[in-house]
């Protein structure tokens, strides 16, 4: 089984994730590296809602720590919305936007998921870009 994040599937994409890891859940916490700082993974969330998949940088936009507070819940109770778990904020699904909270007007980082064999996949370039906004 190939862990999810540590390897590049080819010159152009990440795997993030294989589709069966989300099996039976709505939100997955998942670590990234950067080629040039293998010492830093970075955290992202995976969300399916209703067979899509978004991806996230798992950082508030207010405070800067991870929006989680226990592994892999990211979503409201309801499950409509993901929810910084400090301050309350919450953010659409599909956008990653804030609608409510001290954030308002703000987003999350998010990438574009493509799913190719049962993997989800990151464009790597993406990656890099939000990565070097991230890490330094």
């Amino acid at each position: 089984m190939v862990k999810s994040g540590w390897m590049v599937s080819n010159d152009s994409f990440l795997l993030l994730a294989q589709i069966d890891e989300l099996e039976g859940k709505a939100s997955k916490e998942v670590f990234l590296c950067h080629e040039r700082h293998p010492d830093w993974p970075i955290s992202f969330m995976v969300i399916k809602k209703q067979n899509h998949f978004y991806c996230y940088l798992n950082i508030c936009p207010h405070a800067g720590h991870p929006l989680n507070l226990s592994d892999h819940q990211f979503l409201s109770k309801e499950g409509d919305s993901i929810l910084c778990r400090s301050h309350g904020a919450r953010f659409k699904v599909r956008s990653g936007e804030c609608f409510f909270g001290p954030c308002v007007g703000s987003a999350l980082g998010q990438l574009k998921v493509k799913v190719d064999a049962g993997n989800l996949l990151v464009d790597k370039r993406e990656f890099e870009k939000l990565a070097q906004a991230y890490i330094f």
